[in-house]
């Protein structure tokens, strides 16, 4: 069983294969090592066994690269102060997960989808080849586009 005292950053930082996610920086990697310091800090009388350290920070890398930094630390803390114990990776993650929708849900509601006078909710009825048919409204696809970019 061991205290973490120092955490070495391991070679490969995209071991999951998750090629869609911007590798974290050096700084960000070694910033993740003090937080699991200041965690297992939290729980002095908790000794994690050896390894679990190293395999946590890779895991808590992949988080941060996914929901971001900040939303990781939040997330940490928060979780921190609900448990007895160290929180493990998915434990984060499934509180980085509440907390990015509730961000998501928070920005839909300060810009709510407002149709124009053409269409019904989200649709208008075209003549396409003898036949009607729905499509999506421009202001609606105006509004979903805003919409990536916000939750992004």
């Amino acid at each position: 069983m061991e205290h973490v005292a120092a955490i070495q950053p391991w070679k490969d930082s995209n071991l999951a294969g998750n090629t869609y996610l911007t590798p974290l920086s050096a700084e960000s990697v070694r910033r993740l090592g003090l937080l699991l310091v200041q965690a297992q800090a939290y729980f002095p009388n908790q000794i994690l066994p050896p390894g679990t350290p190293d395999g946590w920070l890779m895991a808590w890398e992949e988080i941060a690269q996914e929901y971001g930094e900040h939303r990781f630390r939040s997330a940490l803390w928060r979780v921190c102060r609900k448990s007895k114990f160290i929180p493990g990776p998915s434990e984060i993650e499934e509180e980085c997960v509440v907390m990015k929708m509730a961000e998501q849900e928070h920005k839909r509601k300060l810009n709510p989808y407002v149709p124009c006078g053409e269409c019904v909710g989200s649709h208008v009825i075209r003549e396409r080849d003898g036949r009607n048919e729905a499509v999506r409204c421009e202001c609606w696809k105006t509004w979903k586009a805003a919409q990536q970019k916000v939750e992004k």
